[in-house]
């Protein structure tokens, strides 16, 4: 199999270099914040949409964008939880909600992606919690199927 050496540093240096777009994910799938100041993300934000299309033409996937390591499923479910995140702070008024953490969880980052190792299973994670907050508060507090 050879020296560890230069694989070990290869990966860290892989994770260096993917920190930022991590921190990308992070903050756009708990905060539901963009932080692209130079226009590197693959989600788009176009601010001049009216909040009532918040869901169908303010957030957009560009597909270029997405890294070659990410499967398209996965960058959809990116989209597709910062989407939820901002409908319940923006549209349902829940501006306290976070990500709730899970059963016997540490971290204080509710998303935790730290590598892209763990990347498919933290998004994976975050959407089905966030799916279920967005269920749940329209069943309750809209009471959408009464």
């Amino acid at each position: 199999r050879g020296d560890a050496g230069p694989e070990a540093a290869l990966q860290g240096l892989v994770q260096a270099v993917l920190q930022p777009l991590l921190a990308m994910i992070d903050a756009w799938m708990t905060d539901g914040r963009l932080q692209d100041p130079y226009h590197e993300f693959f989600v788009l934000c176009d601010p001049t949409v009216p909040l009532k299309a918040l869901w169908t033409k303010m957030y957009t996937l560009d597909p270029q964008m997405v890294p070659c390591f990410m499967p398209m499923s996965v960058a959809m479910k990116v989209l597709r939880t910062g989407k939820s995140v901002n409908f319940i702070r923006q549209c349902c008024e829940e501006t306290d909600w976070i990500l709730p953490p899970k059963d016997g969880e540490e971290t204080t980052r509710p998303l935790a992606v730290s590598s892209v190792a763990n990347l498919e299973n933290a998004v994976e994670l975050a959407w089905r919690r966030t799916s279920k907050q967005l269920v749940t508060l329209l069943m309750d507090k809209y009471k959408t199927l009464d």
